[in-house]
């Protein structure tokens, strides 16, 4: 009777210990935490540096070196712990390639590294962008974004459009520098930019098609972007 109490008690202490590194794994990764998705809908899916997926949903965390993919007719908004979010369009994948929140005493620290591989999105500044700028870098197959403190739309096109492929933006608030082809141009709140693979980036004066017919809200207007339906 004695053994089986024993063994009964070494039991509940090895379940108490696993129970607490589980706990102490789990807190880990939610303090280093790079965001957290606030909004989802439809088929949205997280791959590690490392090859693991997990499926995203809201109050789900993202970390560094997570790659979000949304599936046809999905939608994901992530807010980061700075203050900035991204709003993810059907059809894409965007890396996190690297982000950090030094705070306003290691600033220097900042990271806010990101790169759209496929699809879409709007993109809204938070403190990062607003007390390093050169903390903020969107990189792409065709051209690389950087900010002012802004809001901005980033469509890139490789045989999924109707347009040319390359890489269009919208500036919605503030300015973007847009890079490629080793030259820059700045595309100040209210204009459109275009860069083909292997170009210059340019200037372009209509709204492309690409984002007249976008599914989701907030595109072109200065609105918080929220999930269809």
């Amino acid at each position: 009777m004695k053994a089986e109490t024993m063994q009964r008690t070494g039991r509940v202490a090895v379940l108490a210990l696993a129970l607490g590194l589980l706990g102490a794994a789990g807190a880990a990764q939610a303090q280093g935490a790079a965001g957290t998705v606030n909004q989802a809908r439809g088929q949205v899916v997280a791959a590690t540096a490392d090859g693991q997926f997990r499926a995203l949903a809201q109050g789900s965390t993202v970390h560094s070196g997570d790659t979000i993919n949304t599936g046809p007719g999905s939608y994901v908004k992530v807010g980061f712990s700075d203050g900035s979010s991204v709003y993810l369009r059907p059809g894409t994948r965007f890396r996190v390639d690297e982000f950090a929140d030094g705070g306003e005493k290691e600033k220097e620290k900042d990271r806010s590294f990101f790169s759209l591989l496929k699809g879409g999105l709007r993109y809204v500044t938070g403190l990062i962008g607003r007390r390093n700028r050169d903390a903020f870098r969107l990189s792409s197959p065709v051209a690389t974004i950087g900010i002012r403190g802004t809001d901005f739309v980033a469509r890139l096109c490789l045989g999924d459009c109707l347009g040319p492929d390359g890489l269009y933006t919208q500036t919605n608030e503030g300015v973007i520098l847009v890079s490629g082809g080793g030259a820059e141009i700045t595309s100040p709140a209210g204009q459109f930019s275009y860069v083909c693979p292997g170009c210059v980036p340019e200037p372009i004066q209509a709204q492309p098609a690409e984002f007249q017919i976008e599914t989701y809200p907030g595109g072109d207007t200065q609105e918080e972007p929220e999930c269809p339906g």
